[in-house]
């Protein structure tokens, strides 16, 4: 009887079930792809947040620009009734170095002014800030 014993105690020893080590195994690797997964996912909410941030950014300071040019473009129509007085009515050149001389440099950098009459003299000049 001892013979037969001995067979059974060998025989579960040789079976295919897994071992605990190969347990382990696979739950820690299952572990390390769950850990894994997670902090790729927060890393990409806090790249979403910081792209979204930017491009709001970015959208603020184009309509800024679009809302300063707008400003200009209104000032620039407003000033044009007083630009043709000023062309037939004489020349004051305090005006016009104050509205379309140094203004429009300053304003849309513009490197020179020439005010023209109709026979194609020169009413006014400036340029680089100097009349």
């Amino acid at each position: 009887m001892r013979s037969s014993f001995t067979l059974l105690r060998q025989r579960p020893s040789a079976t295919p079930f897994p071992t605990r080590a190969a347990i382990l195994s696979v739950l820690f690797l299952a572990v390390s792809i769950a850990a894994v997964a997670y902090f790729l996912r927060v890393a990409s909410v806090r790249e979403n947040d910081i792209v979204a941030e930017n491009s709001h950014h970015i959208a603020r300071t184009a309509l800024e620009v679009l809302h300063q040019q707008v400003n200009n473009w209104a000032k620039d129509y407003a000033w044009w009734d007083a630009t043709v007085d000023f062309a037939v009515e004489g020349a004051n050149v305090e005006w016009a170095e104050g509205n379309i001389g140094k203004y429009l440099q300053e304003t849309y950098g513009i490197t020179g002014t020439y005010l023209l009459e109709p026979g194609g003299g020169t009413l006014f000049h400036s340029a680089d800030g100097k009349v």
